[in-house]
């Protein structure tokens, strides 16, 4: 997700020709589609929205990715190739390949917490 203060910056604001105004913050948007990342697999990486990559931690090791949906906090590991479990106190979903986990983390607007 890009940030409005690295929008707005001075090298881009006096990146303009003589008598031009300073730029607004719609302008801007025309010149920069802003929108907010998703996630996405590339091979055996998770690419965050936020821009980070990782791979996807397996059931044997002691690291796991942190996923917030809503108000609660998920584990996200691999228990088996293309598979996926998002685990937290409440909940246990899994998951028999990438491109449906990845619909289920954009779907419910999953935001990355880090690695645990």
């Amino acid at each position: 997700m890009i940030k409005l203060k690295d929008i707005l910056k001075e090298s881009y604001v006096w990146e303009r020709k003589f008598g031009e105004p300073l730029p607004t913050l719609a302008d801007v948007q025309r010149k920069k589609k802003l929108s907010e990342g998703k996630f996405k697999f590339k091979g055996k990486y998770l690419y965050m929205p936020s821009g980070e990559v990782s791979s996807i931690p397996t059931f044997n090791d002691r690291d796991r990715i942190i996923i917030q949906i809503k108000n609660q906090k998920f584990e996200l590991y691999s228990n088996k190739p293309n598979m996926f479990r998002l685990v937290s106190n409440r909940n246990d979903v899994g998951f028999d390949g990438k491109d449906k986990l990845e619909k289920f983390l954009n779907k419910n607007k999953a935001k990355y917490i880090g690695i645990d």
